[in-house]
């Protein structure tokens, strides 16, 4: 089972508009990828489905964002693929990855399987987190 956290970090960015955010913690390891805000209740999505979910550190989603494909089951949510942003928040086969290097430090093989309840917890506590901030 793999383990899912977040980390909030508020850094000046490599663009104008990026204010820092909600860092991705997948299995302990950083991962320099950020939920966007517009994408956070995704999370708590519980219809299966292709979904953008997060944002590179330009936090820009079409430069370098990252679609997932969910799969929902009575206990598990399932990441089974990643889709690369091209610009939009639609995924083409051709950015297809079952594979994906988050940095040169740590690489992931999907699927990834998360406990439903942390998973639910950790949604809920990243749309308060967020709505905190834009309230």
């Amino acid at each position: 089972m793999n383990n899912i956290e977040y980390k909030f970090t508020r850094e000046g960015g490599t663009t104008t508009n990026w204010q820092g955010g909600y860092e991705l913690i997948l299995d302990g390891y950083n991962t320099a990828k950020f939920f966007d805000n517009q994408t956070i209740p995704l999370l708590n999505v519980r219809e299966d489905g292709i979904y953008p979910l997060l944002v590179g550190v330009c936090g820009e989603f079409g430069c370098c964002g990252l679609l997932v494909k969910v799969v929902n089951n009575k206990d598990n949510v399932i990441w089974e693929k990643f889709y690369l942003s091209d610009g939009g928040f639609k995924a083409k086969s051709q950015n297809e990855r079952i594979e994906y290097e988050f940095h040169h430090r740590f690489k992931v093989k999907l699927p990834l399987v998360f406990d439903r309840k942390k998973y639910e917890i950790l949604a809920l506590m990243l749309e308060k987190a967020t709505y905190r901030l834009t309230a």
